[in-house]
């Protein structure tokens, strides 16, 4: 099982660059459906900072596709990144999809299979979730594309499994790249998911996030 040790920060989440420091990354090295060889390069860091984990996903792709600009549109059809946690130590099949296509477009849902899962909406998304969309030419045909955005704690506490949710020490998660719609189909993970056709919703799968011992989580204080 793939285990990612999450960085701490003091800092809001605003305020911090990850430009200035040194984050490990989790890398998308499977590509269990593969069926035509479009493999990129893709990466995710996650720092808990003092109000939330701040994501930055990132690929280098030959083709990118973004149309979709609406909360919740279907951008899993577009070029995207998806992080998916499951932050409750009491209910590990409870997961939230943050799901972002290069124009910073987010679907976003939560719940398990055995509560249901259902669309969170907020209005100003960007804004509530501080997303930061970017993109440039690489060498060659390639380009690169970034999303950065902030998990708020008090999302989690609005939309947490039960009254008595706490995030856990060894929270799990899958990190993603895939493109339903686009010149070329494909669908990645890092941690990898051992069933015959795509199905990212596979919380069975999850590898490991694991945040340093003795840390007392802002989420839990507040």
């Amino acid at each position: 099982m793939e285990e990612y040790r999450i960085a701490i920060s003091e800092l809001m989440a605003k305020d911090y660059k990850y430009v200035d420091n040194h984050i490990d990354s989790m890398t998308i090295n499977h590509y269990p459906w593969d069926a035509n060889g479009y493999k990129p390069n893709a990466e995710c860091r996650v720092v808990c900072c003092a109000d939330g984990l701040k994501v930055r996903m990132e690929a280098s792709e030959k083709e990118i596709t973004a149309t979709y600009s609406e909360m919740n549109d279907p951008v899993y059809k577009d070029s995207c990144l998806e992080f998916f946690v499951s932050p409750f130590q009491d209910n590990p099949d409870y997961y939230f999809n943050f799901e972002l296509n290069p124009l910073g477009t987010l679907l976003l849902g939560r719940g398990s299979k055995q509560l249901g899962r259902e669309r969170i909406n907020i209005e100003n998304f960007k804004e509530y979730f501080q997303i930061k969309s970017e993109k440039h030419k690489g060498k060659g045909d390639i380009t690169h594309w970034l999303v950065e955005f902030t998990i708020p704690y008090q999302l989690l506490k609005e939309h947490q499994s039960e009254e008595t949710g706490v995030i856990g020490q060894r929270m799990r998660g899958n990190f993603y790249k895939c493109g339903d719609e686009t010149k070329y189909p494909h669908y990645g993970c890092w941690s990898r998911i051992d069933i015959h056709s795509p199905k990212f919703h596979s919380p069975q799968f999850f590898g490991n996030l694991v945040l340093p011992e003795g840390f007392i989580y802002a989420y839990n204080r507040s």
